[in-house]
């Protein structure tokens, strides 16, 4: 077992680093918002997320089982329908990966 001292040491040491990395991005948030990096990432970001997960469910190494094309068109249909009509990413994402998992 660690002697008192050290972990009292390595605790020192560990809190201020760790409290200071958890500050940074609150720091630097306000000169992100205005950064126009930051505004055409922040506009694509779910657009591209969105391709890279149909990508990742339409293209498997074989389909060779008719039940997997409905359980991914039916999941791709629920994740578009509710991204055009409600424009929220998470419940699209969301509700897409959860008529998947029940219909697979």
């Amino acid at each position: 077992m660690p002697e008192p001292a050290r972990v009292a040491a390595v605790i020192a040491v560990a809190a201020p680093i760790t409290f200071a990395l958890r500050a940074l991005p609150f720091t630097i948030a306000s000169r992100l918002r205005e950064a126009r990096v930051a505004q055409v990432v922040g506009r694509l970001l779910p657009a591209g997320l969105m391709t890279i997960l149909l990508v990742y469910l339409l293209c498997p190494p074989s389909h060779t089982v008719p039940a997997d094309w409905i359980a991914q068109l039916a999941a791709t249909a629920v994740t578009v329908a509710l991204q055009t009509w409600r424009r929220s990413t998470l419940l699209s994402i969301a509700a897409g990966t959860t008529v998947f998992l029940l219909l697979h």
